[in-house]
């Protein structure tokens, strides 16, 4: 005959509190993790819309051939948007790849090459793309906080991002 032995336990069923605060303490560090990955990286975003810019100025230099008409970047603070010259002035540009977009992480301040700019309420930067195909070499630097890139034209149709000289 073989004893069992049954271990004695005494009150009702249920998890010990050490077992409670390490089940907690796991879900804290998760929390955290999850909370961190979520907020977005003023450097990623600001990369990203210098990426798309890259892309869209070299697609604006070309309707703009296309289209025999002039076209303007224009952009503050909050976002920037397109314009196409026309007999009524300047409009907007309403294709979906031009339409008005918002910075991914506002404010963003611009410094083209022709001269300072540190968009306030109301103020502009503007950048013609000609339908003569005639575009000078420029530099925007894009800054948002404490995070700097620029976009460079080197004036025939290449637009690149680099990390701005200090």
């Amino acid at each position: 005959m073989h004893a069992t032995r049954t271990a004695a336990r005494s009150g009702p069923p249920g998890y010990t509190l050490i077992e409670l605060l390490v089940v907690m303490f796991v879900l804290g560090i998760l929390a955290s993790i999850v909370a961190l990955n979520m907020k977005p990286h003023r450097d990623a975003a600001l990369a990203t819309d210098a990426s798309r810019l890259a892309a869209l100025f070299s697609l604006a230099a070309d309707e703009a051939q296309i289209r025999s008409r002039t076209i303007a970047w224009q952009a503050d603070s909050d976002g920037y948007r397109f314009l196409i010259a026309s007999d009524r002035g300047w409009v907007a540009l309403d294709d979906n790849a031009f339409r008005a977009r918002s910075w991914t992480q506002a404010p963003v301040a611009a410094t083209l090459s022709r001269g300072h700019f540190s968009p306030s309420q109301g103020e502009k930067i503007e950048i013609p793309f000609e339908k003569n195909g005639v575009q000078p070499p420029f530099t925007l630097e894009l800054s948002a906080g404490d995070v700097e890139l620029a976009l460079a034209a080197d004036g025939i149709g290449h637009y690149n991002v680099v990390r701005p000289e200090p």
